[in-house]
């Protein structure tokens, strides 16, 4: 008798406790989805002018559009988006990318001033040619602080395989984010010699470096 009226309780209980823990996989199920939607919305908004950094830094794709106020404020609108995004991530992403943005400018100067850029400005000048302002000069660091483009191209896989992985892409290479050769060019290279390279965009110079891939960030758990 005791048996036959505990049964449908236990099975009451069972179903609860079941309900119970499906309910509660659904809602982790969500909460993990949600953090992968708004990782990739900060992927989105900070991927493309990562890129643009790149290019400029590396004379690859697009460098010759941007003029050096461009980037100094583009620095900033990074800095913005990824200091707010950057609780949606683990503690790995700000080194990554503070990284980058270490090889690519120079801060912590005057306080009025804004960060220099890391880079010769020689092919910045001949590039833009009449177009170029005389008080971008200001834009750049001095010499001893340049930073070789190599540097800034690992930095940069660097990060993009970190975001990569955090919004579940795994099968990405560092040939995918940066395999564009690059080599440096010497603020002593003749006209003759810089001019060559603006034509080519520096295609057939040097070699990629060697890059360590990344393997991803803390997973979502």
């Amino acid at each position: 008798m005791l048996v036959a009226a505990l049964t449908p309780l236990t099975v009451l209980l069972g179903g609860f406790l079941l309900d119970r823990r499906l309910t509660l996989l659904q809602q982790e199920q969500w909460g993990r989805q949600k953090v992968i939607e708004r990782r990739i919305k900060a992927y989105d908004e900070l991927a493309p002018q990562l890129n643009e950094l790149y290019c400029y830094f590396c004379y690859v794709g697009t460098w010759k559009k941007l003029d050096p106020p461009q980037v100094v404020e583009m620095k900033r609108q990074l800095d913005r988006n990824a200091y707010i995004s950057a609780p949606l991530f683990d503690e790995s992403f700000l080194p990554k990318y503070n990284l980058l943005l270490e090889k690519c400018f120079a801060t912590f100067g005057s306080w009025p001033d804004d960060a220099k850029l890391r880079v010769f400005s020689d092919r910045r000048v001949l590039a833009a040619g009449t177009a170029w302002q005389t008080q971008w000069n200001r834009c750049f660091t001095s010499p001893s602080e340049f930073v070789d483009p190599h540097q800034v191209q690992a930095a940069y896989v660097q990060v993009m395989h970190y975001l990569a992985h955090a919004i579940g892409i795994h099968e990405v290479s560092s040939q995918q984010l940066g395999s564009t050769p690059i080599h440096s060019l010497e603020e002593t290279d003749s006209p003759r010699d810089l001019q060559k390279g603006i034509v080519s965009d520096i295609g057939q110079a040097g070699s990629a470096s060697t890059i360590t891939p990344y393997h991803g960030p803390e997973a979502v758990t």
